[in-house]
């Protein structure tokens, strides 16, 4: 039998409520830009893109993002 592990990892969405994510789904963070702020929810300091496309909108700094991904 073959067991595999993942570890998932919590975020922060920008409205407080928490987020688990596999992080070898995560394809890129970068901060939000201006033209997105009518599509982020206030208080976003962080977007992560997932593979499958979806956007997340974190309160989480990037640079403390990359720190969780990369334990």
């Amino acid at each position: 039998m073959l067991l595999a592990e993942i570890a998932l990892v919590e975020l922060h969405s920008a409205a407080g409520q928490s987020v688990w994510v596999n992080p070898h789904e995560v394809t890129s963070l970068r901060k939000p830009l201006r033209a997105n702020e009518h599509y982020l929810p206030n208080g976003t300091r962080c977007v992560v893109t997932m593979a499958n496309g979806n956007l997340i909108g974190l309160r989480d700094t990037c640079d403390a993002v990359r720190q969780l991904l990369s334990r």
